[in-house]
């Protein structure tokens, strides 16, 4: 990176942790940020206002400029984040942080606009309508791409609008950025981009801030709450209640492997949803109401110590992105039974660090599950490879160099095509 003046990058996200919650896209973007402003980016970020009782944005050491921009304008009783609040609302924040943004660069010098998710769906239609070169390149990260799942065919229909925004952004960036190689092949074809656009580089996390937040008392202390001492086999799952986490097929696998399991095994589920009614009746007619918590949502500190408490890590995804909770939990240094989902097979490697089923079948999950005890006596050299494989690949005091590089390089092709 050069040396004479700092990079400056718009960064545009709807959310961002902790402000906004603490939802996989929300820590990819507060990680982006963090590790971008301590090697001494210069950052101003387009967001929404803080939600209600949140806490307040993180200041990264003061490289961070924070652009509040309204997004809930309409006074609708709308869940937060669900699909009818985000067709009310998303298209006129885009719109207007696409033309913040672009008021911004034309004041002072912007070297790159990085959009996370359709937030960048603004500012990628006034990039396509300016004149050539004179608005900075825009890298797309479109994360999960859950609009595109066909899952849910009222879902689906639900968001076309969000499929047209993110494949404008796709079309007008300078690249877009997959999360895992096994989602390469996805995005190119979903977002109609060449794949030589295509700049793979993972979502991550921060080793030193997981293994800080774990510590032996605090271990025990998430044992007692949750009723795991002495229990034989303890999984724990971390997800959005939500219907594509497949969490209706982890509790029927686990079901249908009921009399395989020790007795006295413990699944503990952790977040908050739409489904959790649902789970809750399911788990009841299921007969394993003594077997399943639903723990609703945790802190960060007491998640990594839960996690630390668990054997197995469970991720029965229908639909998912890269999975920061499956590289949470390997780096947790446990083995994960996980679908093939999105970009899980990137992380869980079969014989290596877990184990893996089709999205949806409960048998082959079940089969999965009953594999993973079989090699119980191996767990240990599981979690000490999925340890590593975090370390070597996922860690963003390494993927930070990657998007210093890619910046590095859409600025020069920028110039390049402007001179």
């Amino acid at each position: 990176m050069p040396t004479d003046r700092p990079l400056h990058i718009a960064v545009v996200s709807r959310t961002v942790a902790p402000q906004h919650g603490h939802g996989g896209l929300e820590r990819a973007a507060a990680h982006h940020l963090r590790h971008l402003a301590r090697r001494g980016v210069r950052l101003t970020v387009f967001t929404q206002p803080p939600h209600p009782g949140a806490p307040p944005p993180e200041a990264f050491g003061g490289a961070v400029t924070w652009r509040e921009v309204p997004y809930r304008t309409a006074p609708l009783p709308l869940r937060r984040n669900g699909i009818p609040d985000r067709l009310v609302h998303y298209g006129a924040f885009v719109r207007r942080a696409g033309r913040e943004i672009a008021a911004l660069a034309r004041r002072e010098r912007v070297d790159a606009v990085h959009g996370h998710g359709l937030g960048a769906a603004g500012y990628a239609r006034l990039l396509r309508e300016g004149p050539d070169g004179a608005l900075p390149p825009l890298v797309l990260n479109p994360h999960g791409l859950e609009e595109f799942s066909r899952a849910h065919p009222a879902k689906f229909a639900a968001s076309a609008p969000f499929r047209r925004g993110v494949r404008l952004a796709a079309a007008a960036a300078a690249r877009v950025v997959s999360t895992d190689h096994a989602l390469d092949g996805a995005v190119a074809r979903l977002l109609r981009v060449p794949p030589e656009k295509v700049a793979t580089i993972p979502n991550g996390v921060d080793l030193a801030e997981l293994d800080a937040l774990v510590r032996p008392e605090r271990v025990r202390a998430v044992r007692e709450r949750f009723g795991l001492d002495g229990a034989p086999l303890t999984l724990v799952t971390v997800a959005r209640l939500e219907r594509n986490k497949g969490l209706r097929e982890g509790l029927a696998a686990l079901a249908a492997a009921r009399d395989d399991l020790p007795a006295g095994w413990r699944w503990t589920v952790v977040g908050a949803g739409s489904e959790r009614d649902a789970l809750a009746r399911a788990i009841e007619t299921a007969g394993l109401g003594s077997n399943v918590t639903l723990a609703g949502a945790l802190p960060d500190e007491e998640v990594q110590n839960l996690l630390a408490a668990a054997d197995l890590l469970l991720v029965p995804s229908l639909y998912e992105g890269s999975s920061l909770v499956a590289l949470e939990g390997l780096a947790r240094g446990l083995a994960v039974v996980a679908t093939t989902a999105g970009g899980l097979p990137d992380k869980v490697r079969p014989g290596e660090t877990g184990f893996l089923a089709p999205p949806g079948d409960v048998a082959e999950l079940r089969a999965a599950l009953l594999a993973a005890l079989a090699a119980r006596d191996a767990w240990p050299d599981y979690g000490a490879r999925g340890r590593r494989l975090v370390a070597a690949c996922f860690d963003w005091t390494r993927l930070v160099e990657r998007y210093l590089e890619l910046y590095e390089a859409v600025k020069r092709e920028s110039v390049e095509r402007g001179a």
